[in-house]
């Protein structure tokens, strides 16, 4: 049982990290930018701030997929 609740939890960061992204994408991404240490990372933050459309894609996608994992882990649950 303990995966189910594991996979269910990853759904759940998932799906409320896709509504963040869809509502706020660029400072959604401005927030990240500075969390790892790497150039890459940080222009690659800028470069996804600079296209809100595509993060809002992105973050349907999250969203799409969280619930799916959380209905894939509940699946059979009584």
């Amino acid at each position: 049982m303990w995966w189910r609740r594991t996979l269910e939890l990853i759904g759940q960061v998932t799906v409320g990290d896709g509504v963040t992204t869809i509502v706020a994408p660029q400072g959604h991404m401005y927030l990240w930018r500075d969390a790892l240490p790497w150039q890459w990372w940080r222009s690659l933050a800028e470069w996804l701030a600079a296209h809100p459309g595509l993060l809002r894609t992105i973050g349907a996608l999250e969203l799409l997929g969280g619930a799916w994992l959380c209905v894939r882990a509940s699946r059979g649950v009584r």
